[in-house]
Order: structure tokens, then C-alpha cells, then sequence
């Protein structure tokens, strides 16, 4: 569970994630930098933090600028009525961005994840956002139901994904907040983007962008930004008790 906000910059591009997760997770390694090979052998470095339960992770960024970061994909029969996966063979989703980060390109990475073998993933959203030629950001949504996978079509930002294990129509609130705040504002888009990403609503803490509800909360906020090449990767753990303390914009 997450949500993701994608903003312009001179340059490039800023995207935020909040991770919800479970009380009992561990917390995860911090960023570091690995060496993979490109399709043509090429060297590419690339930025994630680890998961020390799967192995994988949620969010990722090569020295080309393509950044992905994966969602949990809820799948619902009705706004609200959770359609269960009780498979228990399925393997964690957090491998699937190591896989694909060693591409240049969204496209290409979006068409690599639609040629591998996705059955043995439960459902999930991937988000790529890539800087083209003229610095200017574009994003692209894939998502897998565990029976097909759909790519969107590409836009541009500002932009705003979410997720909730209550249901993913639940949530869409916080992209209606986003765009508000976005339209309403007066000073930077950082400065906006980071409030919205520690916004609570106080009476309704389990749909809030710094959620907590019994056993989940918001564990992480990240920031990346990668501008003109340079890439700057902040992980923040957020605690227990800043998850559970309501706070309003």
C-alpha cells in the first residue's frame, strides 16, 4: 500500500512515496547504489532500498532517470468489497523493479514487464516516470489483475497514485486532495508535495496520505528527485507514534 505523487522540476522530475505496511514488518535497509548491465552490456547504476523480508523493493531510480515504484493493486467487485487472492504459492512483488531497472526508457521497460512471466505476482500497479530529451517528465501506469496486463497511456505531471488494502476506491480521496492542493498553491511545488505527503485527517486516519489504522501505518516517506542527471535519494522512516498523531494542512 502507498501513495506516490509525481511533480515537474527544472530539468527532471520529484516523486514522493509514502509506504504503508504492516506494524510487524521490519524496517527496511537503506538506499544504495548496485551496478547492472544493460541490454547491451553496458554498465547502469541505480539507486533502491531493500526490503529485508523479500529481498526487493517498492522504489527504485537508475543514472538515466527512469524511476519505478510499485503499488498494491486491490482488485474490488464494488467500491469498497475486496476481491481475496488466496494463492500462497505467489512471489514477492518487491523483484520486480531490480528486474527492470537496468532499461533507459519507460517504454522499454514497460514492454520487458509484458514479455516476462507474471503469474506467480499477486496484482499489482507499476508507476515508471522518465525524463525525456528536453528534461520534461513523462509517467506511465502499468497494472496486473493476475489474469492481464493493461499499460495506460502516457502523461505528464503532476501526478498522484494510491493505494489501500481497504480497497483502492477509498483512497482515491488523496489524489482529489493533491490536485487541490496543487491547484491552490501558492508557493513551490516541493513545499506542496511535501505537505500533502504528511497531510492526516483527523477524524479518518485510515484513509489519510500519513495513514494509520490498526496494525498498518505509513513506515517510510521517500523523496527523489533527479534533475539534469544528478539524482538525490532521501528515505525517511517515519514512526509509530509520528503515523498515529493527527496532523492537518
Amino acid at each position: 500500500m502507498c501513495t506516490v505523487t509525481v511533480i515537474p522540476q527544472s530539468g527532471g522530475y520529484r516523486v514522493m512515496v509514502n509506504r504503508d505496511d504492516a506494524d510487524t514488518r521490519p524496517d527496511a535497509l537503506a538506499p544504495a547504489w548496485r551496478t547492472l548491465l544493460t541490454a547491451t552490456g553496458q554498465p547502469l547504476r541505480a539507486i533502491w532500498p531493500t526490503d529485508p523480508s523479500g529481498g526487493g523493493t517498492w522504489l527504485g531510480v537508475n543514472q538515466r532517470g527512469l524511476l519505478l515504484t510499485l503499488l498494491n493493486y486491490n482488485i474490488e467487485s464494488a467500491p469498497g468489497v475486496l476481491i481475496p487472492v488466496s494463492r500462497t504459492d505467489l512471489r514477492s512483488r518487491g523483484e520486480i523493479i531490480p528486474q527492470l531497472l537496468s532499461h533507459t526508457a519507460a517504454h522499454d521497460a514497460m514492454r520487458s514487464l509484458a514479455r516476462g512471466d507474471l503469474s506467480c505476482y499477486g496484482p499489482f500497479r507499476l508507476i515508471a516516470v522518465a525524463a525525456s530529451d528536453d528534461g520534461s517528465p513523462t509517467v506511465i501506469e502499468s497494472r496486473w489483475d493476475m489474469q492481464r496486463l493493461e499499460t495506460l497511456e502516457a502523461t505528464t505531471p503532476p501526478a498522484c497514485f494510491a493505494s489501500s488494502g481497504l480497497g483502492d476506491s477509498l483512497v482515491r480521496v488523496r489524489a482529489d486532495l493533491f490536485r487541490k492542493l496543487i491547484g491552490d498553491a501558492n508557493g513551490t511545488l516541493d513545499a506542496t508535495q511535501h505537505a500533502f505527503h504528511h497531510h492526516q485527517w483527523p477524524h479518518a486516519m485510515h484513509l489519510s496520505v500519513m495513514m494509520s489504522r490498526k496494525g498498518v501505518r505509513t513506515v517510510s516517506v521517500s523523496t527523489v528527485s533527479w534533475r539534469s542527471g544528478a539524482i538525490d535519494f532521501a528515505y525517511t522512516p517515519v514512526s509509530a507514534e509520528r503515523a498515529s498523531s493527527p496532523r492537518s494542512t
